[in-house]
């Protein structure tokens, strides 16, 4: 499986589809949606892999852009261009394995996915990211930065998965969070912020975690 299609299937809203797909009477489209579910599962530690090389091959370079990739959104492969073009305009400077975090956060708002993407390498990826994001300021930085974000407050929404991963979360990721509550950049303070009132808050009403 080609992993930019993880990226094009956003604009087909797939990830959001294939809950009520589950649903079909016919056990035949039953299995072979779930098939193909436990198959993007087998491919999850790849793509956050490939994900997190991509970024420290970005703060690595002296202009902040990923190596070795088109700069020009007009000359991307259709589906990249249009997804880029339509609902994540947002992050247009994104490319190569970067635009994997668009994906992973289309996955976490899946009710088929997010168990198979919320696991401690997830945390431990999100963790680095929010760590490094500062290190170089650049337009697809900066992109990639908010996308993380986005991707830890989607995290952030399920408790059973956060409860789960606490140990990791509270060890790697809320520390890097923590460190960032007093960054000079207004948009990282306001998003730490509201990410280490999230998980503590969640935290705090568990009492296998918390006990005052």
């Amino acid at each position: 499986m080609n992993p930019n299609w993880f990226v094009i299937a956003i604009e087909m809203d797939f990830y959001k589809n294939i809950d009520k797909l589950l649903r079909d009477n016919f056990k035949y489209v039953q299995c072979c949606l779930l098939c193909l579910i436990e198959s993007v599962s087998d491919m999850c530690p790849k793509l956050i892999a490939d994900c997190q090389e991509a970024f420290k091959s970005v703060i690595s370079a002296k202009d902040g852009m990923l190596p070795g990739q088109e700069k020009d959104i007009n000359q991307l492969p259709y589906g990249i261009r249009h997804v880029l073009q339509k609902s994540k305009a947002g992050f247009a400077s994104l490319r190569g394995p970067l635009l994997f975090i668009l994906a992973f956060n289309e996955m976490l708002n899946s009710s088929s996915f997010k168990q198979k993407l919320a696991k401690p390498v997830l945390v431990e990826m999100l963790a680095s990211n929010i760590e490094s994001s500062e290190v170089l300021q650049s337009k697809q930085v900066e992109d990639f930065r908010a996308a993380t974000f986005l991707v830890a407050e989607s995290l952030a929404k399920h408790p059973k998965l956060i409860n789960q991963l606490s140990s990791e979360i509270l060890e790697k990721m809320l520390p890097q969070i923590a460190n960032k509550l007093d960054s000079e950049i207004p948009d990282s303070r306001f998003n730490c912020l509201k990410l280490f009132t999230d998980y503590v808050t969640q935290f705090i009403c568990e009492e296998k975690i918390y006990q005052p």
